[in-house]
């Protein structure tokens, strides 16, 4: 007889905080941690790449693949993640600047198995990304749209300087 087995999740545990991908959830000594889907996505990145020093640009595309977006955007979701994490409480830091370079996630990241039934994990996941989304109405097509605006506004002022210039 074959039994299927279930997958292991990887979860990641810092400090006293715990990081479950899978689940979408950030605890931090068992009580949940509000976290905006963005900057969950951000803190899962930071996670997987623990110690390593990123660039923004390497930044913004793995937690906004296929969507351009301006500095403000990562500014504000990681000033939302260090508030979450309770950075600068107590000496407390995870997240440091490197300025002109990038950023690091100093905190010492342990990598552990997470044991659920994949198919649970996936439901939980979809729910609760969907709460998220819905509770950060900023966070999704609304900002995806602001998004695409600023892009067309920065067209549009290229095309009126090239028109300016050609008259002038």
């Amino acid at each position: 007889m074959i039994r299927a087995v279930a997958p292991q999740q990887i979860v990641y545990e810092f400090g006293d905080f715990r990081l479950d991908p899978s689940r979408q959830q950030l605890t931090c000594s068992g009580s949940l941690v509000p976290l905006k889907a963005r900057a969950f996505d951000l803190l899962v990145y930071f996670a997987e790449h623990a110690g390593e020093l990123i660039d923004k640009a390497a930044v913004m595309r793995a937690v906004w693949p296929n969507v351009v977006v301006e500095e403000n955007n990562l500014s504000q979701h990681l000033s939302v993640l260090r508030h979450a994490l309770g950075e600068g409480r107590h000496g407390r830091q995870f997240i440091v600047t490197v300025p002109r370079r990038g950023f690091r996630f100093v905190a010492e990241v342990r990598q552990v198995n997470g044991s659920k039934s994949p198919a649970t994990g996936t439901a939980e996941a979809t729910v609760q990304r969907a709460q998220r989304r819905r509770a950060d109405p900023g966070d999704g097509a609304a900002d995806r749209c602001g998004e695409r605006l600023s892009v067309l506004v920065a067209k549009l002022r290229t095309r009126v300087l090239r028109h300016l210039q050609a008259a002038g």
